[in-house]
């Protein structure tokens, strides 16, 4: 099958400046009356070949070396290892836990602050609803500033 630039684009879900940067990059491809089209087999066979060959190869273009490919299994397996180990220990906890733990946490000091103004109001009837209101917007303030809260960890 014949494609123009945009038919591979829309194959490869791309867009065509990547097309024509593939062109560059040895992507198989003719021209016929100014205009540049491609064999569908032979692009996706190109497409994979370099698939492969970026799978295969280090950040210097050279093929890798299976010991040293298992020795980096190996490494990645004792990290895993040691993360179980870790994660019994109570050293570490799941991101799941831990979300769970900040939102009921969150949830308790929020009751706690949503009774500050009618206890306020109580305790010194001379305030006003214009005081009181102001306690509320800076509750809401401290609440949101709570929600916004997003657990970033880094790499360990």
């Amino acid at each position: 099958m014949i494609i123009d630039d945009a038919g591979m684009a829309d194959l490869f879900g791309v867009s065509t400046r990547t097309v024509h940067t593939w062109i560059t990059l040895g992507c198989p491809s003719f021209l016929e009356n100014n205009k540049r089209f491609f064999e569908a087999k032979q692009a996706v066979d190109w497409y994979v070949a370099k698939k492969i060959q970026k799978l295969t190869a280090n950040p210097a273009g050279m093929i890798l070396d299976p010991a040293q490919e298992r020795a980096a299994l190996d490494r990645a397996r004792k990290e895993q290892i040691d993360l179980a180990l870790e994660q019994k220990r109570g050293e570490v906890a799941p991101i799941v836990a831990l979300e769970w733990a900040l939102s009921s946490a969150c949830a308790q000091i929020a009751a706690v602050l949503e009774t500050i103004p009618a206890k306020l109001k109580r305790r010194m009837p001379q305030l006003s609803t214009v005081d009181l209101d102001i306690v509320r917007k800076e509750i809401a303030k401290a609440r949101n500033a709570a929600a916004a809260v997003k657990l970033d960890f880094g790499k360990r």
